[in-house]
């Protein structure tokens, strides 16, 4: 029994438990052919892995590598999910490989599934299936053509080979691998209309059109007791809305807004493929950071195949840039004004900062009375505008203290009407700073 995975970034998970340690051993001659590897895990149980897309690849602007489980026990599915891969470097440039394996609870159905596939003309190939204790034990598909008529491969260095000259898996395109039947059990399901054998203990259920509540009972010498249950599948309603959120969006000049696509109904797990206003492709994650003014969509994709262009309005507001000035001479005793002058946008608010009594005043320009050194320090502003603030604006104030007037006097001090007298005033210079 297994209750742990370790998931590798080169497209394939293996087994673990938590009884263990370490509870997971991924050890692999090489990551980027899981299947072919010679290395030996200890205990040997744990080399069990399952290869999804096995390559040399890595994540690129927009990427995602999520892991959730979905439904409802005992029925419920763990989904590793890659979205948005290429072949790693250079030589990946205009690939977008998207799929997931996916692991069932009651069934022990494994299975990879495939969304949107697009591959550049570089050749080469990727592991898909199955490798148990040692690499002789492997049970992986292998195609050179067409990823939808894929055979058994006779060797595990049979891989699928993917370029432009290759077909690549429909989206939607499932391969599924079942457990051994158990010697001495017999097993009869009902109804059995859409099943492929109702005599075996995992059929597959195709083309189910409404939910349906399959009943199985297990007989023979593989059970002291025969006994019965029942496994309910839903039928799910494909999607037929989508939305983002905001819908309407704005972002400062310089910034973006966060965009986050969802879906108003459908089959989950759904897959995310986004455009900017000029329609050009960009990340395949449910959110999507956006910096250019337009109409950005995103095309939401159920488990059914169904799809939904979504639609949301992003505008640009300008960041408000201000500047502080002073309405005169900085000199002690004097009244003085400090404003906060626009140079560009059009800011509604400002938050002055600095020593009292400025500091947390919120008009446009701010009064000092009476100035003394004690005034003196760094006084800055920031103006907004609808949620846009701009950069802090500063001025350094410093007081400029009086001269002072050792004494005064005339010469002469009496004079005659119509004559001159020499007035005097020394006074000391002003200290420096």
């Amino acid at each position: 029994m297994y209750d742990r995975i370790g998931v590798n970034n080169n497209g394939w998970i293996s087994f673990g438990q938590s009884t263990l340690t370490p509870s997971v051993a991924m050890n692999s001659t090489s990551a980027y052919t899981p299947l072919a590897s010679t290395a030996v895990t200890t205990p040997t149980h744990l080399r069990n892995r399952v290869a999804g897309f096995g390559r040399d690849i890595q994540a690129q602007a927009g990427a995602s590598l999520r892991v959730e489980t979905i439904g409802t026990s005992p029925n419920q599915v763990c989904v590793i999910q890659f979205l948005g891969y290429k072949k790693f470097g250079t030589g990946g440039t205009g690939d977008n490989i998207n799929f997931q394996i996916r692991l069932h609870e009651s069934t022990n159905f494994v299975e990879v599934h495939f969304g949107p596939m697009t591959w550049n003309a570089t050749s080469n190939t990727a592991d898909v299936g199955l490798g148990g204790t040692v690499n002789t034990q492997f049970n992986n598909r292998t195609t050179a053509t067409n990823w939808n008529t894929t055979t058994a491969g006779a060797t595990n260095a049979q891989r699928c080979t993917f370029n432009t000259s290759v077909t690549p898996p429909t989206v939607g395109r499932v391969f599924r691998w079942r457990s051994p039947e158990i010697a001495g059990a017999s097993y009869s399901w009902t109804p059995a209309d859409d099943l492929d054998n109702a005599f075996i203990s995992n059929p597959l259920a195709s083309g189910v059109a409404a939910t349906t509540n399959f009943t199985v009972t297990a007989t023979g010498t593989a059970f002291p007791c025969p006994g019965s249950t029942d496994v309910l599948v839903t039928v799910g309603d494909p999607l037929t809305t989508a939305s983002i959120t905001p819908g309407t969006a704005s972002y400062c000049t310089g910034g973006s807004v966060l965009l986050t696509a969802n879906a108003g109904d459908g089959v989950a797990p759904f897959t995310y493929q986004w455009y900017d206003p000029s329609n050009n492709t960009m990340g395949t994650a449910q959110t999507q950071s956006a910096n250019i003014v337009g109409d950005w969509t995103c095309l939401v994709t159920d488990d059914c195949g169904a799809s939904f262009l979504a639609t949301a309005t992003v505008s640009s507001i300008e960041t408000p840039v201000v500047n502080v000035t002073l309405d005169q001479p900085t000199c002690a005793g004097y009244d003085i004004v400090l404003t906060a002058n626009t140079v560009s946008g059009t800011p509604t608010s400002w938050l002055w900062s600095g020593p009292a009594p400025i500091g947390g005043q919120t008009t446009q320009s701010v009064t000092l009375n009476d100035i003394t050194t004690a005034n003196n320090g760094i006084y800055s502003v920031v103006a907004t505008f609808s949620g846009c603030p701009s950069a802090p604006a500063a001025y350094t104030l410093t007081a400029n203290p009086a001269p002072t007037i050792t004494s005064f006097g005339a010469q002469p001090i009496t004079v005659c009407p119509g004559d001159n007298s020499v007035l005097s005033v020394p006074a000391a210079p002003i200290p420096s700073a």
